[in-house]
C-alpha cells in the first residue's frame, strides 16, 4: 500500500511563546514527504519572512530517537499549524529525554573556539563575529546543561538568567551575554552595534567559566583551518579566518558570491540543528590557499571551488 504523504508545520522559538521582540525571527519547521510539495511549502513561508527548517519524515524521526533536544524545543512551546493525519502531534507525544546531556553541553566549545582567530584586544562592537559566534555557543551550552538538570529552557534571555545563578556569575557578566542577542542579529543583518561594551578577550574570559575542560585561547588569525566537533563549527573557523586574516566581513560582503552563499549555510537555523556532515578543513583550506593568492578579486573558478568544497563534503545528515 503506497504511504500517505506526510505534511506538518510547526512554529517554533520566541513567536510561540508570546514573547517576539524587535530582536526576534520567526521560526517554523516544515515536514514533508513529497520533495516537491516540501519546496513549495518552503517558498511560501520564506517569501512571508519565515525562517523555516525543513525536514524530511526519515531524518525528522532519526532526530527524536537521538533524543534530540531540538526535539523537545517543539514538544514544550511548539505551536502546529497544520499536521496531516496528525503526524507530528504522534511522534512528539512519544519523544524521550537522553539519560545525559553532559557530553553535548562541553561539546558546544566547538562552536566558540573560531573566536581564538580573532583579536582580543579589539571591542566585541569591532568584531561583532564574536557576539554571534558566543551567542550560539552559550545558547547551545545552556540547554544542554539545563536540560541535563531537568530544566527545559529554550530562550536565550531565559538561559542566561540560569547560567547567571548556577555560576554566579556578576550583574556586569550577565548584561554583557544578554548583549550577545544584538551582537549577533546586528552581525547578520550588516549593521553596526555600539550597545555593547568590552573586549574579545574579556568575552573568551567569560565563556571559558562554562568550558572549562576546554579553556579558549588564542591562535594565528592565518592558523589552518581546524577540523572542529561539528561540521557547522568548522565551517565558521572558516568565516572567522575571513573576517580576522582576511578583512572580510562574510555576512554582509554581499558583493561576492562566494561570500553569500556561505552566510546563507551559516544563517540557516538547520545547519545547527541538522549539524553539516563532514565539513572537510582539508578542503576549506584548499579554499584559503586560493582566495590569499587572489583577494580582493574572485574568478568563477574559485568560486567554482568553493561550490566544490561544499558539494563534495558538506552533504546534509
Amino acid at each position: 500500500m503506497k504511504q500517505t504523504n506526510i505534511e506538518s508545520v510547526c512554529v517554533f522559538g520566541s513567536t510561540a511563546r508570546f514573547s517576539a521582540d524587535r530582536l526576534s525571527d520567526r521560526d517554523v519547521l516544515i515536514i514533508a514527504s513529497d520533495k516537491s510539495q516540501r519546496d513549495d511549502i518552503v517558498r511560501y513561508w520564506r517569501q512571508l519572512g519565515w525562517s523555516v527548517s525543513v525536514y524530511s519524515p526519515s531524518r525528522f524521526l532519526k532526530m527524536l530517537d537521538s533524543g534530540s533536544l531540538f526535539i523537545h524545543h517543539l514538544k514544550v512551546e511548539g505551536l502546529i499549524t497544520e499536521d496531516k493525519n496528525r503526524w507530528l502531534e504522534n511522534h512528539l507525544d512519544r519523544a524521550e529525554m537522553k539519560r545525559s546531556y553532559a557530553l553535548d553541553a562541553q561539546d558546544s566549545v566547538s562552536l566558540a573556539l573560531p573566536m581564538e582567530r580573532l583579536n582580543q584586544e579589539k571591542s566585541i562592537n569591532q568584531q561583532l563575529i564574536a557576539a554571534d559566534l558566543a551567542y550560539i555557543s552559550v545558547r547551545n551550552y545552556g540547554i544542554c546543561y539545563l536540560a541535563d538538570r531537568n530544566r527545559l529552557t529554550f530562550a536565550y534571555s531565559q538561559i542566561v538568567e540560569e547560567l547567571g545563578k548556577d555560576f554566579m556569575l556578576n550583574k556586569d557578566e550577565i548584561s554583557l551575554l544578554q548583549s550577545m542577542r544584538i551582537g549577533k542579529v546586528s552581525y547578520r543583518n550588516g549593521l553596526q552595534c555600539s550597545e555593547i561594551t568590552g573586549t574579545v578577550g574579556e568575552l573568551r574570559k567569560l565563556l571559558s567559566k562554562f568550558f572549562s575542560d576546554t579553556p579558549l585561547g588564542e591562535i594565528e588569525p592565518d592558523s589552518p583551518i581546524r577540523n572542529l566537533d561539528s561540521g557547522y563549527a568548522t565551517l565558521r573557523d572558516f568565516e572567522a579566518w575571513m573576517v580576522s586574516a582576511m578583512g572580510l566581513d562574510a555576512p554582509t560582503h554581499q558583493s561576492n558570491k562566494n561570500i553569500s552563499t556561505l552566510k546563507k549555510w551559516i544563517c540557516s537555523p538547520q545547519a545547527y540543528s541538522w549539524s553539516i556532515k563532514n565539513v572537510s578543513a582539508r578542503k576549506l583550506n584548499t579554499v584559503k590557499q586560493v582566495w590569499e593568492c587572489s583577494l580582493p578579486m574572485f574568478t568563477n573558478c574559485e568560486s567554482d571551488k568553493f561550490q566544490s568544497a561544499r558539494q563534495d563534503d558538506c552533504r546534509f545528515q
